[in-house]
């Protein structure tokens, strides 16, 4: 069912209020904001454009987006260097919690050396076409691994990127882009059956549980992402491959399970 124009607007109002907030915190100013706005339509464009096996123009840049040609010509410049898929990333630190732990659930320590190690042996279980070098690169640069002479050692629960500024705000706007797409479909579209939009949340609270609700939210969070792991592994084409008979059926299907906690103390108006 179509929505009327204000009703997208009102939605957009919304949507835009968090990224307000945030500019508010760290002192970025409505003029700065709309450049950077500007960039990011010129980006979707793009993306839009080659979807469609199209022709990159500034000209049709500028008929999508709306932006004046100067500011086309301006901004708009070309891609960036790739950089590794995170979420090649947060499936490898999820086979590994899944296939390489002990008993008690903490995961094993992975040789390092040789070829293949069990690292590389890991990477390639889930990918062929990945890099095992660049991949603990990555890790290690995210702070999400440890080497131990010639071994490694996980040391995080999930893929949380806190000791990198840029990575942790790609996977923000990934989870971001792929929340908004559930919720437009759920609304919008009105799929069946619906994607998954669950919130729980309790604002009366005590001061004294801060440390002890954040960090069960953070274990017991890991143990439900943990169980979805072991599920779509079991039906990834790549892990797969070579165990389907007749080969790769049909397109390609992703699916997404993603979550997050905050525990703050409430900020109530001076009295």
């Amino acid at each position: 069912m179509s929505q009327e124009p204000s009703h997208l607007f009102q939605a957009l109002r919304m949507l835009i209020r968090p990224l307000a907030r945030f500019c508010f915190k760290h002192n970025i100013r409505i003029q700065e904001f709309e450049e950077v706005a500007k960039l990011s339509f010129l980006d979707v464009a793009e993306e839009e454009i080659q979807f469609k096996n199209e022709s990159v123009s500034q000209s049709r840049l500028s008929v999508i987006t709306g932006l004046h040609r100067r500011d086309v010509n301006r901004l708009y410049v070309q891609e960036a260097e790739p950089k590794l898929s995170h979420n090649l990333l947060t499936r490898v630190i999820g086979q590994w919690r899944l296939t390489h732990s002990h008993k008690n659930g903490h995961p094993k320590r992975l040789s390092l050396e040789g070829r293949p190690s069990e690292f590389m042996d890991l990477v390639w279980s889930i990918s062929k076409d990945a890099n095992p070098y660049a991949v603990m690169f990555e890790l290690e640069r995210s702070g999400l691994v440890k080497r131990i002479g010639d071994k490694v050692d996980l040391i995080a629960k999930g893929f949380v990127p806190s000791k990198d500024f840029e990575l942790g705000f790609s996977l923000l706007a990934r989870d971001s882009n792929d929340l908004l797409l559930a919720v437009e479909e759920n609304v919008i579209t009105g799929v069946e059956p619906a994607n998954l939009h669950l919130t729980t949340e309790y604002d009366n609270l005590s001061e004294s549980e801060f440390n002890s609700v954040r960090k069960w939210l953070l274990e017991e969070g890991a143990k439900i992402h943990l169980k979805v792991s072991s599920y779509l592994s079991k039906l990834d084409r790549d892990a797969t491959q070579g165990k389907q008979k007749g080969g790769l059926i049909g397109r390609k299907l992703r699916a997404t399970f993603s979550s997050f906690s905050r525990v703050h103390l409430v900020r109530e108006p001076k009295k």
